[in-house]
């Protein structure tokens, strides 16, 4: 009698209660979910900057078509550089080291060439005729060899890679050879790049597009001034005094300025420090 009142107890008690789950015709509770705050959550209160990719199809691109190139330009000359193909060779060098530093010697064959242009001090177009003349032959001998190599190295390898990086860049690569204009590589543009590099996390603090805007330009103004060898105190503190009356500011731009403005600031300089030498 006790035992089957016990039982039935037992029965009561289960069919109210589900021990580790939720009473019979209740909703099972989920388990509690952690919220985490995403990168783009936390800087989502501020102003969004456009890029590239946000603008219309037909704006993304220059009218070449080319994604790659500048945008806003009538048409632009892609240029690749003879450092960055060197360096598919010089990796290459350990599994084919000598056909690899065949190309490699050959480079500086062609780099021999962009030194004498500047130990001569060539104008644009006499580098162009100097190109044509001993540059050229050089490149058609490189290309043949690449070719020959082609055939014979193990397609995967390192020196093959190279071998296509350079097939699939060589218009860019022997376009500097028609303008005098142009350079070999890009080291120069790769340079003044590592000044931005340095600073680029105390750059990252702008806060407001307009900010980042007018960052931009210039650093943009600054390195053209570096490129136009003009000295950059000089310029800078003149264009500030002249832009009060100067309506062109074309002529404030560091080529122009280099041109009208530098010798009458020179002539200034020198006679003030004569008068303050008597």
């Amino acid at each position: 009698m006790q035992e089957a009142e016990r039982t039935a107890d037992l029965e009561s008690v289960e069919g109210s209660i589900t021990i580790g789950g939720a009473a019979p015709g209740s909703k099972p509770k989920s388990a509690p979910t952690k919220t985490r705050r995403t990168r783009a959550r936390r800087f989502e209160h501020l102003p969004k900057v456009t890029t590239r990719y946000e603008l219309p199809a037909d704006q993304r691109v220059c009218t070449c078509g080319n994604p790659l190139h500048v945008i806003g330009v009538d048409s632009c000359l892609e240029v690749a550089s003879w450092a960055h193909a060197r360096r598919k060779f010089v990796e290459a060098e350990s599994s084919d080291p000598e056909d690899s530093e065949e190309i490699v010697h050959r480079r500086r064959e062609l780099y021999a060439i962009e030194d004498e242009t500047e130990e001569r001090r060539l104008s644009d177009d006499d580098r162009k005729a100097l190109w044509q003349e001993r540059a050229v032959p050089l490149l058609q001998h490189i290309r043949a060899r690449l070719a020959e190599l082609e055939t014979k190295v193990l397609p995967k390898s390192p020196l093959a890679k190279a071998i296509e990086y350079a097939f699939r860049q060589w218009e860019a690569l022997t376009i500097y050879t028609t303008d005098g204009r142009l350079e070999i590589d890009n080291d120069a543009a790769e340079r003044s790049l590592r000044g931005v590099a340095a600073g680029r996390k105390n750059w990252l603090c702008y806060m407001k597009e307009n900010r980042g805007e007018t960052g931009v330009i210039l650093m943009s103004l600054l390195r053209t001034a570096i490129a136009a060898g003009v000295d950059l105190q000089a310029w800078l503190r003149d264009v500030l005094v002249r832009m009060d009356h100067e309506r062109d500011y074309e002529k404030l731009l560091p080529a122009a300025w280099k041109l009208r403005f530098a010798d009458e600031l020179d002539a200034k300089r020198q006679d003030l420090i004569r008068r303050l030498a008597n």
